[in-house]
């Protein structure tokens, strides 16, 4: 049996080779991916579905592979998938990977009581990135002013008298004073709205609006609730 990866399908990909080059694909359309330090997770579906379950040991060098043939066509066998070109006249035999060697999750997480909600939107995500990296800063806070919106700061989390960047977007949530910290460096997601779950146990949930894609994300442990 044989597929070809969407373009969506790639993008998702090269989006999880950011958070773990190795993966561990199942059978089906389900796939997900987990740091080393299991801090950070992201699982979602995609359009095609594997006929085997198989592990890749380098995902970014597995896509750079694909692209090196015109309309990549994927033969899976036992040990090994092959990977033909539109014309047929090249292929590529890439072989997988033992799963003992992987970095995988043992199971699904799933969220505790949710404390606080909010949207995030690609725009604003792609202005705090640019901000931390403007002023050299590497955290993101999140703390409700006196209105009840919800402070998205960077800020150095060591230094209360450094420079800051701020702005705001609504949320929902019955806590009145928290401080809940990530690392901006960590939020590596896909582009997209997410609606953003945080509990009081320093976990968080970031799932995409418009697709079936979540992300797992455990905040900083100097955040405050």
């Amino acid at each position: 049996m044989s597929f070809k990866f969407s373009e969506d399908s790639i993008a998702l990909l090269r989006n999880f080779a950011t958070i773990n080059d190795n993966i561990f694909f199942n059978v089906g359309n389900k796939i997900s991916t987990i740091t080393d330090t299991m801090d950070f997770m992201g699982t979602g579906t995609i359009v095609e579905e594997f006929p085997v379950e198989f592990g890749i040991y380098d995902l970014s060098e597995f896509l750079n592979v694909l692209s090196l043939v015109n309309e990549p066509n994927l033969d899976f066998s036992d040990n090994f998938v092959t990977i033909n070109d539109v014309s047929g006249n090249s292929k590529i035999k890439y072989f997988y990977s033992s799963p003992e060697i992987l970095t995988v999750a043992k199971k699904m997480p799933s969220m505790p009581s949710v404390d606080l909600t909010f949207e995030l939107s690609d725009a604003v995500l792609s202005k705090l990135k640019r901000a931390g990296s403007a002023l050299g800063l590497e955290y993101l806070s999140l703390t409700k002013d006196e209105n009840s919106l919800l402070n998205l700061s960077i800020v150095d989390i060591d230094n209360k008298t450094s420079n800051t960047f701020t702005t705001q977007v609504p949320c929902e949530t019955e806590m009145e004073d928290f401080n809940l910290v990530f690392n901006l460096s960590n939020i590596k997601i896909l582009e997209g709205t997410y609606k953003i779950s945080i509990s009081k146990r320093l976990i968080s949930e970031f799932e995409n609006t418009e697709r079936n894609l979540k992300y797992f994300l455990a905040l900083e442990k100097g955040s405050k609730v």
